[in-house]
């Protein structure tokens, strides 16, 4: 959505909260005018979103022909934000339970009436008389809808929402009555009582289930506790009650209303009221449905630490559940945005449905069925595709210094063809990075040379990569290897960097950021980006030092023209003997590896190792 909007030069749109919090950050450079509502806007949104903007909150109800009340443009102040004001020819009423008005400032129901309110429900006379009642502030045969929503009026004139006075919450803009989903629990035969809370901030809210088991299926844990499998009847143990009811609940609810965690407890704790105690109900504990195993390969390893980082985990194995950990369709949303900056793969949330583990959703995501062997998504050699059996296709790391980018490639690229990727070293913390860019290429060519000891080599680099991509061309020549393909992805060569100022640690900080998970390789994130950022740091300043050699042969140069800064292509002149076949691409330089100009990039180069492919516009210097 937010790529659309920013495509589109959107300047007006309707966002609710907990979308505009799941958006990017820098996303609706274009948009003017913002309105949300359908659920209380946190604080934190609107200081990031409402600045150099017109942000207002709107708020209606389906029975009332949606928007009732709207609020004045929103200020990042720290303070709740209103519902505003009754709209044009909507009136308000904040009433006690004896449906007389309350004064400003103390809680009451809201009532809502105006010409735009509904007759009531279809075939639903009962709650229509419960809803729909009679207005004593207006005229004969005039109604007035219940919300069910708790407000105050401000000495302003504005209403701020408190709270709800039924059972009834709203969850990713779905109202949901907690007794439903309370009642479907207790049709299950192994469910004695049951309780339905929220759980989480506004922006990212669960419902949790706490259930107690029947006194049967207390026996039936006790004897899987017990060590004895015998104890328990049909093999059936705790951890496999939670799993039932989801199905369960499934069987009878929408996916909104399924509990993300259920937990069973010995017994409902109460006040001394008699009310439920919910600050003494245990903390969800959504690792509880985690299988454990281990990522098999790098795809995997990296679509683990995706996974754990949007459902705000520690870990997550390779077969663990997506929607089984608390995962919904708006964390699918995220999912998928994350899984194409990190590794420029595209996807859909319909795919995360249908695959909603790591192993299904990697084995989906590798159209071309060779698996990565590596288990180590910081290896100095990041298999990508190892099926094949003609000549690789070997990527160098741009200015990040991995690979993963890349990965979206391998579906785009010949199936007979290995695809691999050429790492930095030093993200361990412990191996030595190379004190030189000349020495950085004499190792990364050792390392291809230990995978693939003959030629022709096809190399192929994004920015930086491919000027090391270059560099390599030309050290294979000197040893006298033939190279088959050289591939440059808007890359410049050393002359370009005399005058260019190399990005400041806290840029490459904040780069890392968004592109950069631990995958499960460190304990402590921050130092593990600390590493990544000092590896880097480390690149920029041998720069310094460097010249591009001569290489002997044709290129592939393929210029990014959405920032309209011109093509480096003849840049390259000095450095490379033959053609330079230059291709434009409709991107910017740092999103060339992203699904649309990834197309267009490997058509180019399938085309120029010898496949038949429809032509592109190209052009030589």
């Amino acid at each position: 959505m937010a790529k659309t909007i920013d495509e589109r030069q959107v300047t007006h749109a309707m966002i609710p909260p907990h979308v505009i919090a799941a958006l990017p950050a820098g996303s609706l450079s274009t948009v003017t005018s913002l309105a949300t509502g359908g659920e209380t806007i946190p604080p934190e949104t609107v200081a990031e979103w409402s600045s150099g903007r017109r942000m207002v909150t709107l708020y209606g109800l389906t029975e009332t022909t949606v928007c009732v009340t709207m609020s004045a443009p929103l200020k990042a102040d720290g303070k709740a934000a209103s519902i505003g004001r009754p709209t044009t020819n909507a009136r308000a009423y904040v009433l006690d339970t004896a449906l007389r008005p309350v004064p400003v400032g103390v809680p009451g129901e809201l009532y809502v009436a105006g010409p735009g309110l509904a007759r009531g429900y279809v075939g639903r006379p009962g709650v229509t008389a419960d809803r729909f009642v009679a207005n004593p502030f207006d005229g004969p045969g005039e109604r007035m809808y219940r919300t069910g929503d708790v407000v105050a009026w401000t000495p302003d004139g504005d209403l701020v929402f408190q709270g709800r006075a039924d059972h009834q919450v709203k969850i990713r803009g779905f109202r949901i009555e907690l007794g439903e989903v309370e009642a479907a629990l207790l049709t299950h035969p192994d469910v004695a009582q049951a309780v339905v809370v929220t759980d989480g901030p506004s922006s990212s809210r669960r419902l949790v289930a706490y259930v107690v088991p029947t006194a049967d299926r207390t026996e039936e844990s006790a004897g899987a506790d017990s060590g004895n499998p015998g104890d328990v009847p049909d093999g059936r143990t705790p951890g496999t009650l939670a799993t039932e009811l989801r199905a369960h609940l499934r069987e009878q609810l929408p996916e909104h209303m399924v509990p993300s965690a259920v937990v069973a407890i010995d017994e409902v704790p109460l006040t001394p009221n008699n009310k439920l105690d919910r600050r003494a109900l245990p903390a969800p504990d959504h690792t509880g449905q985690m299988t454990g195993r281990a990522p098999r390969n790098s795809r995997e390893e990296l679509l683990c630490g995706l996974f754990a980082e949007v459902l705000g985990l520690d870990r997550v194995g390779a077969d663990d559940d997506f929607f089984g950990l608390g995962g919904h369709s708006l964390l699918a949303t995220q999912l998928v945005s994350r899984i194409r900056t990190v590794l420029g793969v595209e996807t859909s949330i319909r795919r995360v449905f249908q695959s909603p583990t790591v192993a299904e959703l990697a084995a989906d995501l590798a159209v071309d069925g060779g698996a990565a062997e590596s288990g180590d998504p910081f290896a100095a050699v990041l298999p990508i595709k190892t099926s094949g059996d003609k000549a690789p296709l070997w990527w160098i790391h741009p200015g990040s210094g991995l690979c993963w980018i890349y990965l979206g490639f391998a579906g785009r690229l010949p199936a007979d063809r290995p695809v691999y990727g050429i790492q930095a070293k030093g993200f361990d913390g412990v191996t030595q990075p190379p004190e030189s860019i000349d020495a950085m290429v004499t190792d990364y060519v050792e390392e291809i040379l230990a995978v693939q000891p003959e030629g022709p080599f096809h190399l192929l680099g994004l920015s930086i990569g491919g000027t090391l991509a270059h560099a390599m061309a030309a050290e294979f020549q000197r040893r006298g290897h033939e190279v088959g393909l050289l591939g440059l992805l808007d890359s410049v060569p050393s002359t370009f960097f005399e005058h260019y100022e190399p990005p400041h640690a806290t840029d490459i900080r904040a780069y890392f950021g968004e592109h950069l998970i631990s995958a499960g390789n460190a304990g402590d994130h921050e130092a593990f980006v600390d590493t990544a950022v000092s590896v880097i740091v480390g690149h920029t300043r041998m720069m310094d030092g460097f010249t591009s050699p001569t290489y002997r042969g044709d290129a592939l140069f393929f210029n990014a023209t959405a920032e309209g800064d011109g093509s480096y292509a003849d840049l390259w002149r000095g450095h490379i003997t033959g053609a330079v076949r230059e291709y434009d691409i409709d991107s910017t330089h740092q999103d060339m590896y992203l699904p649309a100009p990834a197309d267009e990039i490997c058509r180019a180069v399938v085309r120029a190792l010898g496949d038949d492919v429809e032509g592109d516009s190209v052009r030589e210097s």
